[in-house]
């Protein structure tokens, strides 16, 4: 399943909750890195992501939560940014991709450094 390919019958309802299993990439990953992955891939605004995570949370999302979060947005665009790098190393052209992707992470990791008052050199 991809996230731009979901279909209605792949989900169940269960005591009013509804639940999605994704087995593409199946495994024990932090929930957080999916929640990102899903933020990023989507393209939410900050507006929809804002309300995304209220209702995953149930308006209960820590400030760790939200580092987490945040620092799992970096790992993804960069691990995406060395695979596009990777793939245009063996003749794909992927436009500006990864360059967007860094530039992303980039700027989160500015963010990051920010909410944590961590100092980046």
């Amino acid at each position: 399943m991809h996230y731009k390919n979901i279909v209605i019958q792949l989900y169940s309802r269960i005591e009013k909750k509804m639940y999605l299993v994704d087995w593409e990439f199946s495994g024990m990953n932090d929930p957080l890195w999916d929640l990102a992955a899903y933020i990023i891939e989507a393209g939410l605004s900050l507006s929809e992501e804002e309300l995304f995570l209220d209702s995953y949370f149930q308006e209960n999302m820590t400030q760790a939560n939200r580092e987490q979060l945040l620092i799992n947005k970096i790992f993804l665009d960069f691990l995406w940014t060395i695979w596009a790098l990777m793939k245009e190393a063996g003749g794909e052209d992927f436009g500006s991709y990864a360059l967007n992707r860094f530039n992303r992470a980039k700027n989160n990791l500015q963010q990051y450094a920010k909410l944590t008052e961590i100092v980046l050199r």
